[in-house]
Order: C-alpha cells, then sequence, then structure tokens
C-alpha cells in the first residue's frame, strides 16, 4: 500500500496488548501507536476486525475493510489454546479442569491469568520431565512476570490468545461506518456486519492462506479506497 502513496500504520506490532476487553485493548493499540488525522480506512484480517472496529470507532474513521473478517469465539479460545498446549508439551494434553464455558464468557482477568499460569507450567513441566499437580493450581495466584524463566517462551502465545479474548470480548460499536469484508472461497459471511451502517461482501477466487498474497486483493483494496472521495491520504492497518 506504500507503494500507492498510503501512509500506513501498523498497528498489531509489539509490543501487544494483553487487556481481556477489546474496548481497552484498542485504547492500547492507539496509545501505543498515535495515528494522524483523517484516517481513510481500517485494515483487519481475521479474528482481528472487532478489534478494528473499536479503533475505527474511536478515530471516528468511515470504513472498515476486512480479510474474512470474523468475531472470535470461546471455540476459536479453546482451540488456540488447546493447540499451544499440545506444542508446548510435545503432544496430546486434556484440557485442564479449571476450564468452562462461564469463564470464557467472563469479564475479567480471569481467563488469561489462568491460561498464563497454565502455559507457564506446562512449560516447565515438559522442561524438567516432572509432570505438575493441577490442584496446585489457582486463579490467584500471580501470573508469570518478565523475570520468570519460562515467560519469553511463551509470550507469543500469550499474546495471541489475549488478542482473541479481547476480540471475542467487543461490543461491537456502532460507529456510522461501513463494513467491506473480502472473503476467500470458502469463508461464511458475515453480513451484516454487527454496528456496521452498511456491509459489502465480496467473494474471492483465492483461499484463505494465500489471499493477502492475491494479486487480486491489492486490486479490490485500491478500487475500495479510491472510491471514497476525496482522494485517501492516511491508511491504518491492523492484522492478526
Amino acid at each position: 500500500m506504500e507503494e500507492h502513496g498510503y501512509d500506513v500504520r501498523y498497528l498489531l506490532s509489539q509490543p501487544l496488548p494483553r487487556h481481556h476487553l477489546a474496548a481497552d485493548y484498542a485504547e492500547a493499540l492507539l496509545a501505543t501507536h498515535p495515528v494522524l488525522d483523517d484516517v481513510r480506512a481500517v485494515l483487519a484480517f481475521c479474528m482481528a476486525a472487532p478489534l478494528a472496529q473499536e479503533v475505527a470507532a474511536r478515530i471516528s474513521c468511515p470504513l472498515l475493510v476486512f480479510f474474512d473478517g470474523e468475531p472470535s469465539s470461546p471455540e476459536a479460545i479453546r482451540c488456540e489454546f488447546r493447540q499451544i498446549q499440545r506444542s508446548l508439551a510435545g503432544g496430546p494434553v486434556a484440557m485442564p479442569s479449571w476450564w468452562s464455558q462461564e469463564l470464557v464468557t467472563q469479564r475479567s482477568d480471569a481467563l488469561l491469568r489462568a491460561i498464563e499460569d497454565e502455559l507457564r507450567r506446562t512449560l516447565l513441566a515438559a522442561v524438567s520431565g516432572d509432570p505438575f499437580d493441577e490442584d496446585d493450581l489457582s486463579l490467584d495466584e500471580p501470573a508469570a512476570g518478565p523475570d520468570d524463566a519460562a515467560f519469553p517462551l511463551i509470550s507469543a502465545y500469550l499474546d495471541w490468545l489475549a488478542h482473541l479474548v479481547a476480540s471475542y470480548h467487543s461490543d461491537y460499536p456502532a460507529w456510522g461506518g461501513d463494513v467491506v469484508n473480502l472473503v476467500s472461497r470458502q469463508q461464511p459471511v458475515v453480513d451484516p456486519w454487527p454496528g456496521a451502517a452498511s456491509t459489502r461482501t465480496v467473494r474471492m477466487q483465492s483461499d484463505r492462506a494465500s489471499m493477502l498474497a492475491h494479486g487480486e486483493t491489492r486490486g479490490l483494496v485500491l478500487d475500495i479506497l479510491g472510491a471514497r472521495k476525496p482522494p485517501a491520504h492516511h491508511l491504518m492497518e491492523g492484522t492478526g
């Protein structure tokens, strides 16, 4: 997009927030990456879409462009957590007994604190070869900190899971703007997008894995931005 004269701000870059609410997550992104006036569009991939909407509402941006935009969900959080656990343990693992639908839907930081402690324990058990007793786990225990030996290894996983949790805990504010959702050939459609003044869905021929690198995608985005007057000056992008 820079090659076409757009000033791009990549909001989802380090350091990433660890907030459990989409509103707080968006506020933290904007505090870390100040933006210019007259932002033309916010772009977002997959489950970053609800976070992008929170950003757009705060900067009065009239247009959201999604790539396979979809809401996060308890099932998505559970599946990603389980895959990460399997990766850290080096094999299949059972979901911890403390995991529940109620905890995932609860709008508090209890889930992220429990996830952080569970990942730390799983990694340390895998490294030492000693299983840990799940009965020792408490949601009131302090989470791992930067000085914890396991923390650097699980930090990226925690960023990703916090991203999904915050996306799930979005209020989808009605900010008066429009959504254009570019979807790959097998992506389910979310139409209308909650909170949008209007929703336009464009079905593409590419699959999900290749859509961001597909030439058709760039052409569509340029057409979408070019169709709005006056000419664009600034563009923000979020992916995740």
